[in-house]
């Protein structure tokens, strides 16, 4: 097969891997396809977390359809692992099927495979090949990919603002500033992110309920955990937010105990180190590492914007640009004229009368 027959069958692979899109972290997004005589003949993906890995699951396909996968070439968008976790090692279903070759996009990272996994293949006398679509399969698993080398959860700041950078109108006071196109895009994002966090002055003001709202799909979105951070506890336990128990409200000594006891009531509380009520971006993704939270959606206001923009680590801002002007109200951040020194615009996507800007830092 010719190097333009491996990225047709990886984009397959890379296709596969997005059905599990919300449901496998702190795993990888992983998809398999098993070709033989230039045609697929099992596929498969990596679907929920503890479940089949992505090449167990397309070599069973193969099995399913008949077919017989001894001497085939397996695609697959992360280098099979070589350690026993939830599930048995991959490449010990990989050999024992009689693959021929395997071509993997991304080598794994993760300190327990490290290619590992390829060794062990080549050692058993599988042909390997490594490196098509890189670029496509690290885009598409860049939270993991960051979580498992930094360990420390990926960061997305995402904001609606007016061409002037305002978030709001009148301080103090709910504004609607993005269009339907722009609500359903965020919808779809909070279903990327293992938590989605606020502070207690946006649950104050606009009341959200915070969770994924998506239409048609065969499945239950994924519904994000809902963080609040609120150092001295002033949200009120009626709150939308802590309609269920998939709520983690962080705060501090700072916290009246009646108000605590009230909150705990409705939701998982955890007191961590804070300043006059205050609780550092730091502070924050440390105690939510501990809880193995990969990937965090933040949907604050202009306070706890402003505190990650000024001490991150964020690793990407969106923004939602609306075509309004209002000539007043409050910044997304203090100090907006700031933001392009930090981080630099990387496309736009238009999205009804919307403009979504994706911002990296500046290296």
């Amino acid at each position: 097969m010719t190097n333009a027959d491996d990225a047709i069958f990886m984009k397959r692979a890379l296709a596969l891997a997005e059905h599990g899109l919300g449901f496998v972290s702190p795993n990888p997004l992983v998809g398999a396809v098993v070709v033989k005589n230039e045609r697929i003949i099992g596929e498969g993906y990596h679907a929920r977390y503890g479940e089949s890995h992505a090449e167990a699951a397309a070599l069973e396909d193969a099995r399913a359809r008949g077919e017989d996968p001894r001497g085939a070439t397996l695609y697959i968008t992360l280098e099979p692992c070589n350690h026993t976790g939830h599930q048995p090692p991959c490449v010990e279903a990989i050999i024992k099927a009689g693959i021929g070759k395997v071509v993997y996009a991304i080598a794994d990272p993760n300190p327990a495979v490290r290619g590992g996994g390829a060794r062990v293949l080549e050692k058993s006398g599988i042909e390997i090949a490594g490196g098509v679509l890189s670029a496509e399969a690290r885009e598409q698993n860049k939270i993991w990919l960051y979580w498992i080398t930094a360990k420390t959860p990926y960061v997305c700041i995402k904001v609606a603002a007016t061409l002037d950078n305002k978030i709001t109108k009148k301080i103090g006071a709910a504004t609607q500033i993005s269009c339907p196109e722009s609500q359903q895009f965020s919808h779809t994002l909070r279903q990327q992110f293992d938590a989605i966090l606020v502070g207690e002055g946006t649950v104050a003001i606009d009341n959200p309920a915070l969770t994924t709202r998506l239409a048609g799909l065969p499945i239950p979105p994924h519904q994000p955990l809902r963080v609040i951070v609120d150092g001295r506890l002033t949200i009120s336990p009626a709150a939308r937010v802590l309609n269920d128990a998939h709520c983690l409200v962080l705060t501090t000594s700072a916290a009246h105990p009646t108000a605590l006891s009230a909150i705990k009531k409705k939701a998982a509380v955890a007191i961590v180190p804070g300043t006059n009520g205050r609780i550092a971006s730091a502070d924050i993704l440390r105690e939510l590492s501990k809880r193995f939270i990969t990937s965090i959606l933040i949907e604050g206001g202009q306070q706890i914007l402003t505190d990650f923009f000024a001490d991150g680590p964020v690793n990407e801002w969106i923004i939602i640009r609306s075509p309004l002007t209002f000539g007043e109200g409050l910044d997304f951040i203090a100090g907006p004229d700031q933001f392009t020194k930090k981080f630099s615009q990387q496309k736009t996507v238009p999205a009804g009368r919307d403009t979504i800007e994706f911002y990296s830092p500046r290296l």
